[in-house]
């Protein structure tokens, strides 16, 4: 089964769903010749969507953790979501907590 059937399933692809569009805005915005500064935030047209690509992806996995822990969900991007959102809060530790 492709597609969720509890409502916490689905919101967790909406997330993805939101993820995906954020990463897509980022490059398209790197495309229109962006770039970035020394800070973080120096350049909100670039923040901004690594931001909501982030809080988007936090809320897929956690979302879809509750679907298929509480839920019993047992659709495919239930746990693509849920991989995705793993994948991201791992990359953003690292990036916040190892030099580099």
């Amino acid at each position: 089964m492709l597609i969720s059937r509890t409502q916490p399933g689905r919101w967790s692809i909406g997330f993805l769903v939101v993820f995906l569009a954020s990463i897509a805005a980022f490059f398209g915005a790197v495309s229109a010749g962006q770039r970035g500064g020394d800070r973080f935030l120096d350049n909100l047209w670039l923040s901004a969507p690594v931001l909501g690509a982030w809080l988007s992806a936090v809320a897929a996995a956690i979302s879809g953790f509750f679907a298929v822990l509480a839920r019993r969900e047992r659709a495919v991007l239930a746990f693509v979501s849920v991989l995705v959102g793993l994948l991201v809060s791992a990359f953003g530790a690292a990036e916040v907590l190892l030099p580099h």
